[in-house]
């Protein structure tokens, strides 16, 4: 799962979690005001981060945003977060809007071989690779992994492409943290609300989204 570094900014909160008027009614096929205010932050929630996140670290701005154009008391989120509706929710909005996990399918087959082709024919660096594939699966609509891509891909190191990090110092040196958008480091410092951007919020910004139209059954929690 993700999580949130900070709160969104106001042009994120619109851009990111502006429920349209089929996200609207998905969200109130809901049995309760605060299911519904659950759905409409989680589904804003993978949009923005590219995963689900704990709901209990939700900015209260996200729910607070969410809550005004649902027409609901933000005060329902409490009884949502102690409520078991928070998984099947996952799974719904999986399902009505087209995402699905990493490895789920063959669509991580595609990105290997994305990934292997740009890994020889490029000069990115291992960061680079992974902002990369990042970018690519958020396009997708692949919910991201727990662990960096290119850790997660990574070939063995016979056969890996020149540059291609491996070993316990080059996991160091590049291991990237895809949900503050930046290297992994104890001396990097720390991001405000202002100046705070999610990764997958920010490659997916310079990538074209494609939607994928699945049918499905509401079970209406």
């Amino acid at each position: 799962m993700g999580r949130y570094t900070a709160d969104p900014t106001p042009e994120q909160l619109t851009r990111y979690f502006h429920l349209s008027s089929t996200d609207l009614a998905h969200a109130r096929r809901r049995r309760s005001l605060a299911t519904q205010l659950g759905y409409g932050v989680q589904l804003g929630t993978v949009r923005f981060l590219g995963t689900f996140a704990p709901v209990a670290g939700t900015p209260r701005s996200v729910v607070a945003e969410i809550a005004r154009q649902l027409n609901i008391d933000d005060s329902e989120w409490s009884r949502y977060v102690a409520s078991r509706a928070r998984e099947a929710h996952q799974v719904d909005i999986r399902l009505e809007h087209g995402y699905h996990a990493f490895g789920q399918d063959t669509t991580h087959i595609a990105l290997l071989r994305w990934l292997w082709d740009r890994a020889w024919t490029a000069d990115d660096s291992a960061s680079q690779l992974v902002d990369l594939a990042t970018g690519w699966l958020v396009e997708h609509q692949v919910l991201l992994p727990d662990s960096p891509c290119c850790s997660a891909c990574a070939p063995p190191p016979a056969i890996a492409p020149p540059g291609w990090p491996h070993g316990a110092s080059s996991a160091r040196c590049h291991q990237i943290d895809v949900w503050s958008c930046g290297p992994c480091s104890t001396s990097r410092p720390a991001r405000t609300p202002h100046g705070s951007s999610s990764c997958a919020a920010r490659l997916a910004s310079q990538h074209r989204r494609t939607p994928r139209r699945r049918d499905c059954r509401n079970n209406g929690v």
